[in-house]
């Protein structure tokens, strides 16, 4: 019995639309990219910025990317994981292209095949700030972003209430994962756009946060906890708690903008990237005692193995975030700033923050 059938969550609805979270980085990752090169991009591109651009986001994934490839290629001899794990596959994954339709399945390090489709949205990026650069107003902003829901539902929820194979099959690879993908960092193109505008500033926003989060959980799981279907209703509804969170004053936030929440967020790209490779080595170094815990011990001493390999995760995040990405990514942009020096672009202060 694995695990996690030991453990009834009473908000397992909540925990099991965990696939929003992905969502809901690429809409961050457009609403925050706007955000650094808007003023760059706005009035047009060279080689030189997109260059300049391309280099930027290189130096804030590649680093851990490689670490967390070769972690998971040298435990992979150990440990079977049902992965794509080739040698082309591989060259794939170094050329941040595994997500592209070339591989059938996920390969290597499974969460990796994010990165692939984000390059791809950074390849596009600089066209989607100067295309939303032309939506003057609230109402183009808002037709705009109408637009982009209605071609989200259609995709990936089938006529707005259930998802469909596209979603489902092609979540890590190809076609379903880069359309997702590029959709997400879309609609954080436009609600950056939209953050401008005096007549939405203006709005309630701290009392609009708090009203969505019931809204967001009541999309997601009944009263009993039980997960309801996906739906774009939760998407949408997750999606405007993001927006009404970076619309809102710092103060009414709290506890979310305390230290604890944002150093999570900083440390939260070297968790993603890391987590598989690490679960796999508690696997291969614990595995037949896990399988015991899970087949004898109480709910509660299932949480606490839980937590426990969290815990494991969250280290090895914290060790590669300031011994390898942070130094790393300091180094290259020093690098960046003597081979592409700012002079009349904006400097880039909010790519560190995503």
């Amino acid at each position: 019995m694995p695990l996690a059938t030991r453990l009834h969550w009473k908000l397992e609805g909540i925990l099991r639309h965990e696939y929003l979270a992905v969502d809901l980085f690429f809409i961050l990752s457009g609403f925050v990219l706007t955000h650094a090169h808007a003023r760059e991009l706005d009035e047009g591109t060279n080689r030189r910025s997109y260059g300049r651009f391309l280099l930027l986001r290189l130096a804030r994934v590649y680093p851990l990317h490689i670490l967390a490839l070769v972690h998971a290629a040298l435990i992979a001899v150990v440990v079977p994981s049902g992965l794509e794990n080739t040698v082309g596959s591989f060259v794939l994954q170094l050329l941040l292209m595994a997500s592209w339709g070339f591989c059938k399945t996920l390969s290597w390090n499974g969460p990796a095949w994010s990165l692939s489709s984000e390059w791809l949205a950074y390849l596009a990026l600089p066209l989607m700030i100067m295309v939303t650069a032309g939506l003057r107003g609230v109402r183009s902003q808002l037709a705009a972003l109408g637009a982009l829901i209605l071609l989200y539902g259609l995709l990936f929820f089938g006529f707005l209430w259930s998802l469909t194979l596209l979603f489902e099959v092609n979540i890590g690879n190809g076609a379903g994962a880069n359309g997702r993908v590029l959709l997400g960092v879309a609609f954080g193109c436009i609600l950056r756009r939209l953050y401008d505008e005096k007549s939405v500033q203006a709005l309630p926003w701290t009392v609009l946060f708090w009203l969505s989060l019931p809204l967001a959980a009541a999309c997601m799981t009944d009263l009993s906890g039980r997960r309801l279907d996906n739906s774009l209703w939760a998407f949408l509804a997750t999606m405007f708690t993001v927006f009404a969170a970076a619309c809102a004053s710092p103060r009414g936030l709290f506890p979310f903008t305390s230290r604890v929440p944002v150093y999570l967020g900083e440390i939260s790209y070297a968790v993603y990237i890391f987590h598989y490779p690490v679960l796999l080595t508690l696997r291969w170094l614990f595995g037949a005692r896990l399988d015991g815990l899970a087949t004898t011990t109480s709910e509660g001493g299932a949480r606490l193995v839980i937590l426990g390999s969290v815990v494991v995760v969250v280290i090895v995040a914290v060790i590669a975030h300031h011994l390898v990405e942070k130094p790393a990514r300091n180094l290259a942009r020093r690098w960046i700033d003597r081979r592409y020096p700012i002079t009349l672009v904006a400097r880039d202060t909010g790519a560190a923050a995503e």
